[in-house]
């Protein structure tokens, strides 16, 4: 059977800009280092990185744990501070990237995810981590409140995901040192799924 089309009417064209990050995870430890890349159709000269942080909007890429190189900003020894959600825009301010939340976490165990929202159809990773590079005994993870299916491993993927997918995201860990042994949860993420846009029309398989 083929797929039905739903129509609709778009203002603008497809974005000129793309923005990505290197790890692709939207969550990091506090102390980490992530990328973030413009990739700009013609070119990214005049283009800036930019923050919406605390209910304000400021310079992306400008203090001294980041540093640009053409296209891209690297964070390093990422901070609080560097939580929000990043965009590139023109240096008029009319064309803008696709925006993206990073949280920088300093909790003994995170989920980390792709940024969102997941294009329909694609596939999708979850990973759970304990900080200082402790290694788990088990994981579970969890969506809205309910166990999910048990796997070995500190990573769920899903190949095709579905708006069936969506929901909040949670992963519980217990590890153990030399002297002690630690019982940690992440805090929840949620995880939103987009239609495919093709040609103007989103398809639903």
């Amino acid at each position: 059977m083929c797929p039905n089309p739903i129509l609709f009417s778009v203002s603008e064209g497809c974005p000129k800009a793309v923005l990505t990050l290197q790890p692709a995870w939207a969550q990091i430890f506090i102390g980490e280092t992530v990328t973030l890349s413009c990739e700009v159709e013609g070119g990214s000269a005049g283009w800036r990185f930019k923050q919406y942080r605390g209910r304000r909007e400021e310079a992306g890429c400008s203090d001294q744990y980041s540093s640009r190189y053409g296209d891209s900003c690297t964070i390093s020894k990422a901070r609080y501070n560097h939580s929000g959600v990043y965009w590139c825009e023109s240096a008029s301010g009319q064309e803008h990237s696709n925006a993206v939340t990073l949280t920088v976490s300093n909790k003994r165990v995170i989920l980390q995810t792709p940024p969102q929202p997941v294009i329909e159809g694609d596939s999708l990773t979850l990973r759970c981590r304990v900080r200082d590079g402790y290694t788990a005994t088990w994981i579970r993870f969890y969506k809205d409140n309910k166990e999910l299916q048990s796997r070995a491993g500190t990573e769920r993927s899903v190949d095709h995901v579905s708006k069936s997918n969506e929901g909040s995201y949670k992963c519980r860990v217990w590890w153990r040192t030399r002297s002690s042994s630690y019982d940690g949860v992440s805090a929840e993420v949620r995880v939103s799924v987009r239609g495919r846009f093709i040609l103007g029309v989103w398809w639903r398989m």
